[in-house]
């Protein structure tokens, strides 16, 4: 009988190679560490992809003291908070919305505690470990309300904080292939695999930070 050892090839992680993939089933939801690992699985490659673009133009905050569980997004210069995330407790996003009798979605709940952080920023979003909720204003009326399928919640993130990003005033420091500066947004990958060449080289590890947020 013959035995021999595969060589083993370390592969370099990449948070962008995440999106388009599910979520882990370990996220359990409620405790700090959890959300410190949300950091990792959820919004790394939004980060990758948003620090790539837009340099130290904006600090991201998780595990904020004296708030709920939550991570969120500011700029500096002025200060504002661009997004936040508000974390759930494990599956209640799914009862939330399709607790009514029939097949309406119910959205209801989501508007009222969006109505509860709105001073902060009008780009609020509910994680339960699950789902995902994202919230945005609207230049005609109610906010636009909308939770993304589960194998595309990594990209309907990092599209939902260009749009934040955006309306923030944050500042590109390069465009995205092909366009110009003035043109670029993140919009760009809202049709298309997001891969690491158009992204660029691999920005330095995001610093994870602990602070105050910053009220709109």
């Amino acid at each position: 009988m013959f035995s021999f050892t595969l060589p083993y090839i370390a592969m370099a992680y990449d948070p962008i190679n995440l999106f388009g993939k599910p979520l882990p089933p370990e996220l359990l939801g409620g405790a700090a560490k959890e959300v410190a690992l949300t950091q990792e699985k959820l919004t790394a490659p939004a980060n990758a992809v948003l620090k790539s673009f837009y340099g130290n133009a904006f600090h991201f905050f998780a595990n904020t003291p004296d708030m709920p569980p939550s991570t969120c997004w500011i700029k500096d210069d002025p200060a504002k908070t661009i997004a936040l995330i508000m974390h759930r407790p494990k599956g209640c996003i799914y009862r939330s919305l399709f607790k009514t009798d029939g097949f309406d979605i119910n959205y209801s709940d989501f508007e009222k505690m969006a109505d509860m952080w709105d001073t902060m920023s009008s780009y609020i979003a509910f994680f339960d470990y699950d789902d995902l909720v994202l919230v945005k204003p609207s230049p005609n009326g109610p906010r636009i309300i909308r939770k993304p399928p589960r194998m595309e919640i990594r990209k309907a993130l990092l599209l939902w904080l260009g749009e934040a990003f955006k309306a923030a005033g944050v500042p590109m420091i390069k465009p995205v292939p092909g366009k110009t500066l003035e043109d670029s947004d993140m919009s760009y990958f809202a049709s298309r695999k997001i891969t690491r060449a158009d992204v660029g080289d691999p920005p330095p590890p995001d610093p994870v930070r602990t602070g105050t947020m910053v009220m709109a």
